[in-house]
């Protein structure tokens, strides 16, 4: 599910990523979610909390998303392939409650190089389904340029 801004040029997308042996794909250049085998040019890859990319990924802080608005330079971490394609710089994009036993996210920006070179700076909202079920994820994201 996408939802968009027109005027501020911010997108919010949820992607159903509750199936912990397969990976759902994100093209948020054409803000679809895809499944294998149509996955054939995709930006996110995520399976439950774990998310991967198939360019590279920047932690760009705890940040107030509307203050990022240009790429940061050179701090961004790419896929380091072979078996688990989760990149490091988001790796830890939540919380672990150890009370409640619940992600929440930590409240970074991330910003996303594209595998076309596009600069997508990105949030994440929340991991929760309906139900509290883990693995939907929830985020928002707007194109913004590079450093």
């Amino acid at each position: 599910m996408v939802r968009s801004s027109p005027r501020s040029g911010v997108d919010t997308l949820t992607v159903d990523a509750r199936d912990e042996h397969r990976w759902t794909f994100v093209d948020l250049g054409r803000r679809i979610v895809m499944f294998p085998p149509e996955a054939s040019a995709w930006d996110l890859a995520i399976r439950r909390h774990d998310i991967g990319a198939s360019g590279a990924i920047a932690d760009a802080g705890k940040l107030q998303f509307d203050s990022v608005r240009r790429a940061p330079a050179g701090t961004f971490i790419a896929a380091s392939g072979g078996r688990d394609t989760v990149n490091a710089a988001i790796r830890r994009w939540y919380l672990y409650g150890m009370f409640s036993h619940l992600l929440e996210p930590n409240g970074h920006v991330y910003v996303v190089r594209t595998r076309t070179g596009q600069h997508i700076k990105l949030e994440i909202l929340s991991y929760y389904c309906r139900g509290l079920e883990g693995g939907c994820l929830t985020f928002r994201y707007a194109a913004i340029p590079p450093p």
